[in-house]
């Protein structure tokens, strides 16, 4: 980050340390896909979202190559969610409470 304009070293401090929690995140999901009611979800709002912003803000800087690396993300955090059957962690949750 020596190297980013004043101006957005916050921003890029900010990405880069959202790429550990992001990575946290998969990690806690690869361990227990169905123990974690919301998380999956939470994961694929955000991405998703990401992604439908970069595509609607096209001609902005960075925007293209971060919708389709996040729609690549999304893509594959859904075949994930799909192949682990993660919805079952809200009737795991539902039933302990």
């Amino acid at each position: 980050m020596n190297s980013v304009a004043d101006d957005r070293v916050i921003t890029e401090a900010w990405r880069t340390l959202a790429y550990v929690v992001f990575a946290g995140i998969w990690m806690i999901l690869s361990v227990a896909p169905r123990g974690q009611w919301g998380l999956w979800e939470l994961l694929l709002f955000h991405k998703g979202a990401i992604t439908v912003y970069c595509f609607v803000m096209w001609d902005k800087p960075d925007a293209m190559r971060t919708a389709f690396i996040d729609l690549f993300v999304v893509v594959t955090t859904a075949v994930a969610y799909v192949l682990c059957r993660s919805w079952t962690s809200w009737r795991t949750a539902a039933s302990a409470g």
